[in-house]
């Protein structure tokens, strides 16, 4: 039997989906204020809590109550897709541990870093007091031409050039550069 869902958003299928996997579970929908802002959902499951936000163009993040991340840095994790996100908040209410913004291995562009912490360049632009504009151009000409340089120099003496994103609490990932 398929449920027909109507006009509802892919945070309130999520919340729907979580009440009925997680009998007992609390959970808070917050609306935004502004039709294109970010939906928070509370999920309170025995002793275990979760903050699932959502941005339309973004995805979903997960933040646990016991994250060391401060208020902005963006989730803990994130999933472009409601099933996704449903499957991972199950397991974190049942007590999986927070995983590494990156998988191993992983190599990602700027732009697929930003995104998968669910900052907009528009939150970007705002933080650095530039504009959105600028971000983007920043974001797609990473300063290409003296990397490039910089990569064929050390490619001449025999070695690899590696740029990592460092996070103060979740690991690190390798940043595309090409």
């Amino acid at each position: 039997m398929v449920k027909e869902y109507g006009k509802m958003n892919q945070i309130q299928i999520v919340q729907l989906k979580l009440q009925a996997a997680l009998p007992g579970a609390i959970l808070t929908l917050d609306r935004p204020k502004h039709g294109t802002g970010v939906w928070f959902l509370d999920v309170e499951f025995h002793d275990r809590s979760i903050s699932i936000q959502w941005r339309p163009k973004l995805g979903f993040g997960i933040t646990t109550a016991d994250s060391s991340r401060a208020y902005g840095e963006g989730p803990d994790e994130a999933y472009p897709d409601a099933d996704t996100t449903i499957m991972r908040s199950i397991q974190l209410l049942r007590g999986e541990a927070i995983q590494d913004i990156a998988v191993a291995g992983d190599s990602l562009t700027i732009t697929q870093v930003r995104e998968r912490l669910l900052i907009s360049q528009k939150d970007i632009a705002s933080r650095l007091s530039m504009s959105q504009a600028a971000i983007s151009q920043l974001e797609n000409n990473l300063a290409r031409s003296q990397i490039d340089t910089l990569q064929k120099l050390v490619s001449a003496i025999g070695a690899k050039l590696e740029i990592r994103i460092v996070f103060r609490d979740r690991g690190s990932v390798l940043l595309k550069t090409s």
